[in-house]
């Protein structure tokens, strides 16, 4: 595994493969905000041979640490959509959120914040481009499991 720190994991299915490409060549396109919290942020695991991938909050399956502030852009192929669907979501109903964006970070492009309890299976996916961004942020107070989500380009 490696660390996420200014890094974007680039989902190919047509190599079968991801790549990392360093974020602050087009951060500034997405509109994605700097971070120090690279230490505490978890990487993607990609499978192969599934040609899908992982994304869990920190520290996942224990409880998630206060005050994190993790960005993940998932890029899927040319031409397709990103779909992430949740297989575990568990947040401080009020407080902690994930983040999804079509593409460029904005109120426009922001196609669900989520907070609380979801069942297993809850699924989003891009509409107008090959790009999510998931950000996930906690606040100071209580600490819950987090999540566990699956990606891949559809």
């Amino acid at each position: 595994m490696f660390c996420l720190f200014k890094f974007i994991f680039v989902f190919t299915i047509l190599f079968f493969s991801i790549n990392a490409k360093p974020l602050n060549n087009i951060e500034n396109d997405l509109n994605i905000p700097d971070s120090d919290d690279h230490k505490r942020c978890p990487s993607v695991n990609f499978d192969n041979n599934k040609k899908s991938g992982n994304l869990f909050s920190p520290q996942y399956p224990s409880k998630y640490p206060n005050n994190s502030n993790c960005t993940y852009a998932l890029l899927g192929e040319a031409g397709k959509k990103v779909k992430i669907t949740f297989e575990e979501f568990d947040l401080e109903q009020c407080c902690d959120f994930v983040y999804l964006y079509d593409g460029i970070v904005s109120e426009h492009s922001k196609i669900k914040r989520l907070s609380g309890k979801h069942k297993k299976g809850t699924s989003f996916e891009t509409k107008l481009s090959n790009v999510m961004i998931v950000k996930f942020t906690s606040d100071a107070n209580f600490r819950f499991k987090g999540f566990k989500a699956n990606f891949d380009s559809v």
